[in-house]
């Protein structure tokens, strides 16, 4: 199994769990809003974020303090789907 499928594994089944109101504030936060439970929506535990990438790979062009959006941004997909595609071991 790859990091990816653990990753939406994860939050289908966070989703499934929701009642009406998660359910309501999940689909704000989609639609751009902050919803007062931010905090507690969704367990992002498995979810790659940006520290875990650091650890993993080292610091990001972002991170140097080299402010090119169009390289942080391919540097940070590159990283994701190198993760995403890994397996779990």
């Amino acid at each position: 199994m790859t990091n990816f499928e653990v990753m939406k594994k994860d939050i289908l089944s966070q989703i499934e769990n929701m009642d009406i109101e998660r359910f309501y504030d999940f689909l704000g936060l989609l639609n751009g809003e902050v919803p007062n439970s931010i905090d507690t929506l969704i367990d992002a535990k498995n979810i790659f974020r940006c520290i875990n990438c650091e650890k993993m790979y080292g610091k990001c062009a972002l991170k140097r303090g080299i402010d090119l959006d169009d390289i942080t941004n391919d540097e940070c997909l590159e990283r994701f789907t190198l993760y995403s595609k890994s397996e779990i071991k």
